[in-house]
């Protein structure tokens, strides 16, 4: 699996790494939860959900409320022991992660409870538009899950935050702004805070008092979101979907959360809370289309751990149950706003699948920026046709793709670049742009944790003005071939 991994600044890395993809061939429908009660957590008791069938529940009908009981873990009932270090900024790696907590057992990092976000660089729209051409080409809908900000999930719990409940609703304000941009630009974009409060559901619930993530309500929230765009499709609603059963385990998961920062600087030993976790669900049926002898539709996630991890938040159980399609989970743990996705666009998966719809899950505390946006553009392209092309033979050192005035041959606009390797020991690498004025803008690749890395690299290059010349460097001593392509973008 090719794992990318961006960074905000003007180097761009990219690796491999190993994993296995989630693939939950779920469906049912979106009708109300039936949870059996359980109790005891050290027990092997296991919870089963039945659902309604989507053809029995009428798109006006309530969705059903979430039970609480045992998909979230309660705040302490004191205040976190912090030592001075925890409480310096200067112990984290980056300012940003420091912990500090508001009311009792509620934990933020500090970077949650600012009011500055939201799109600052008009590349993501950019960005949004043309990811949402490739896909359309291909016959799917891109949706944009944007999770709520955790100020405003949280907000009756800001205790000590100066203005704290006036700064949650300028957060929710830009928050919504952020949707509403989305929705400009052509994706589809549920609203998670919106179905917390058709259902009655208090938007703490949706996130865990000492942790960044979501709780499984907010994950059954985000589902049934997301079911009601899907469900207002005409493809979906001649599709029958199929039927299974997903339980819940007296296995317990340990939520280290921002408590695992605390101890790891103070060498305390605060105890971490538990929930039970998910089985995978069970499919008993095979749904078809009312159309045709094709599948059930499908539908992929491209996400954070958020999405990724469903052993904890049951994700796409929700989502299978509450869109009745197919659901592969391709999200990556640790992956960011990029990997997934990248991951997804370079693999040919697309084109050979056509799944109904992409869902690209992240936050917005961590959005596409600088080389991200770049190579992301380069994969949402169409490929070139007219442009340059070059055979290289490279080694140790640095050796010229494009240069001594070819790239006068190319519109100074935005270009796309394409490599294809003979070489498969080509897994640590740079290619670097070189300005007439000595500049340079340098992009990592790293795949050294993988035995089969590509052959194929692609990268969006949002300007070709003043760039003299366009490198590669390996890192390690081995020579090849490179055949590279080089063409003004388009969409």
């Amino acid at each position: 699996m090719m794992l990318h991994k961006l960074s905000a600044n003007s180097r761009y890395r990219i690796w491999f790494g190993l994993g296995v993809p989630v693939t939950a061939c779920l469906a049912a429908a979106i009708g109300p939860v039936v949870w059996q009660a359980v109790s005891g957590s050290n027990e092997s008791v296991k919870q089963v959900v039945s659902v309604l069938s989507p053809l029995q529940a009428a798109n006006a009908q309530p969705l059903g409320e979430p039970s609480i009981s045992t998909d979230w873990a309660a705040p302490a009932k004191n205040r976190l022991v912090m030592c001075d270090a925890a409480r310096d900024p200067k112990s984290y790696k980056f300012p940003g992660v420091q912990v500090v907590e508001e009311e009792n057992g509620w934990l933020f990092r500090r970077m949650e409870l600012s009011a500055q976000f939201g799109f600052s660089d008009e590349r993501i729209h950019d960005l949004v538009r043309e990811l949402n051409g490739r896909l359309a080409r291909n016959g799917t809908r891109l949706i944009i899950l944007l999770t709520p900000p955790r100020m405003v999930l949280a907000k009756k719990h800001l205790a000590f935050l100066p203005d704290g409940q006036s700064r949650a609703e300028q957060v929710e304000k830009r928050y919504r702004v952020m949707l509403a941009q989305l929705r400009a630009d052509g994706a589809l974009v549920p609203d998670i805070l919106g179905e917390a409060d058709r259902s009655g559901t208090s938007r703490d619930q949706l996130t865990d008092p000492g942790d960044i993530h979501w709780t499984p309500v907010g994950a059954l929230m985000a589902a049934r979101a997301i079911a009601r765009i899907v469900r207002a499709d005409p493809r979906v609603q001649q599709v029958s979907p199929v039927s299974y059963h997903f339980s819940r385990s007296g296995s317990p998961v340990i939520l280290e959360g921002l408590t695992r920062s605390v101890n790891d600087i103070c060498g305390s030993h605060i105890p971490y809370p538990q929930v039970r976790s998910y089985d995978v669900p069970q499919r008993v049926g095979a749904g078809q289309s009312l159309l045709s002898k094709d599948n059930t539709l499908s539908l992929v996630v491209l996400g954070t751990s958020f999405s990724a991890l469903d052993h904890r938040y049951n994700f796409s159980g929700f989502l299978g149950q509450a869109t009745g399609l197919d659901v592969t989970n391709l999200s990556v743990i640790g992956g960011g706003v990029d990997e997934a996705l990248g991951q997804y666009l370079s693999s040919g998966a697309l084109e050979k699948d056509k799944p109904a719809y992409i869902i690209w899950e992240f936050t917005p505390t961590d959005l596409p920026r600088d080389t991200s946006i770049a190579v992301l553009r380069g994969l949402t392209g169409r490929a070139c046709s007219n442009g340059l092309s070059s055979n290289v033979s490279f080694d140790p050192g640095e050796s010229t793709a494009f240069g001594g005035g070819q790239l006068q041959k190319v519109s100074a606009g935005a270009a796309t670049i394409s490599l294809s390797s003979d070489n498969a020991a080509l897994k640590k690498f740079t290619i670097r742009t070189r300005g007439f004025d000595g500049s340079a803008q340098s992009f990592d690749f790293d795949f050294e944790r993988s035995a089969s890395p590509p052959r194929d690299f692609k990268l969006r290059l949002p300007t070709l003005s003043g760039v003299e010349a366009i490198t590669i460097q390996p890192a390690t001593m081995i020579a090849g071939k490179i055949k590279a392509s080089l063409c003004n973008s388009t969409t």
